[in-house]
C-alpha cells in the first residue's frame, strides 16, 4: 500500500498496543504503546478536528501491526 501526503497533511506511525504489550526487550517505562483511540486523542488534543483525521491500522511486517495516522490541519 502507497501512502502519499499533501504538504499539509501530517504523518505519524504508531506500533499497536497488542503488539507492543508482548514485546519483552522494552519495559513499561520506556515504551508507550497506541490503540487507534490513544491516537485519535493525541491528535485531538494536538489541535485537529475529529474530521480531519484518519488512523488505519496497517502490517509493518514481520508480525508487527500498527497504526497510520494521516491528519490535516486546516
Amino acid at each position: 500500500m502507497r501512502w502519499r501526503m499533501a504538504r499539509w497533511h501530517n504523518g505519524a506511525y504508531a506500533t499497536g498496543k497488542s503488539v507492543a504489550d508482548k514485546w519483552t526487550f522494552a519495559s513499561p517505562e520506556v515504551r508507550c504503546p497506541f490503540g487507534p483511540g490513544n491516537l485519535l486523542s493525541l491528535l485531538r488534543e494536538g489541535g485537529f478536528a475529529r474530521d480531519d483525521i484518519a488512523v488505519h491500522h496497517v502490517n509493518a511486517g514481520m508480525g508487527v501491526k500498527g497504526l497510520i495516522a494521516i491528519a490535516r490541519k486546516q
